[in-house]
């Protein structure tokens, strides 16, 4: 946790990457200031700048370059939040590339013909990344990343197959990336994280379904060895599956 002086937390660092001409405008039109503005051509001369925003606002309309410069912008903030702004006329079909949905992404509809409609993007914006206004705080771009890897491991954890690869692949992360991550705000590995997960899963799929055995209670929650989850229950709990479900019903 980070503790400002005198109580005072600073603004968002926030970079927009603009081809779209007005999308720094909307931003800051909101109440939102943009730190730094760049073309495609000056971000891509000066990408070890990016490195210092805790938010990036992306305003490209072609998909071929903004699947580049996720690339980019990942290697050199792998920690920033990556947004972006597109036009209505895009993916009408709903359907975004995986390149956006694995990004934090906002579904915004801009278009350069409709003013209204782009203030309405930079409203949602704020919305999305409200100012902090306590005085103690977790790095406000971490403490999302962070609400959103709990999201998925709540969202997966019964798949037997979910590892600490496959999730950071959905958040757009290195491994090491989402390693550091869950060390420095949940002080435990991905591992434990998804096993404490599965085991309180557990917990209330013994009090609650009683027609389950325990063999079908471990699979539910994401195990594929029942033997192992036993141990690992009994570890967690300090008694077995069996006694737990039994003093559960007692009470």
């Amino acid at each position: 946790m980070i503790s400002y002086a005198n109580g005072q937390v600073p603004a968002y660092r926030i970079a927009v990457i603009d081809e779209l001409s007005h999308a720094a405008k909307a931003v800051e039109k909101f109440g939102l200031p943009v730190t730094a503005t760049y073309t495609l051509e000056t971000a891509g001369a000066r990408l070890s700048e990016l490195g210092q925003y805790q938010i990036i606002i992306v305003g490209l309309s072609l998909f071929p370059i903004r699947r580049r410069i996720v690339n980019e912008l990942r290697r050199v903030a792998p920690d920033a939040c990556l947004v972006f702004l597109r036009r209505s006329r895009e993916f009408s079909n709903g359907n975004a590339p995986l390149e956006v949905r694995n990004t934090i992404s906002a579904d915004f509809m801009l278009s350069a013909s409709l003013p209204d409609e782009v203030w309405m993007a930079a409203q949602s914006l704020k919305a999305m990344f409200p100012l902090p206004t306590t005085s103690d705080l977790e790095p406000p771009v971490e403490a999302f990343m962070m609400d959103r890897v709990m999201k998925v491991v709540a969202a997966h954890y019964p798949d037997p197959k979910l590892n600490l690869r496959s999730v950071a692949a959905r958040l757009n992360l290195s491994s090491g990336q989402l390693s550091r991550l869950l060390n420095r705000h949940a002080g435990m590995r991905f591992r434990q994280l998804l096993q404490q997960t599965r085991l309180e899963a557990a917990k209330q799929l013994l009090m609650t379904s009683n027609g389950s055995s325990i063999k079908e209670v471990a699979f539910k929650v994401g195990f594929a060895d029942s033997d192992y989850f036993s141990r690992a229950f009994k570890r967690y709990t300090g008694c077995c599956a069996t006694d737990y479900r039994e003093n559960s019903a007692l009470q």
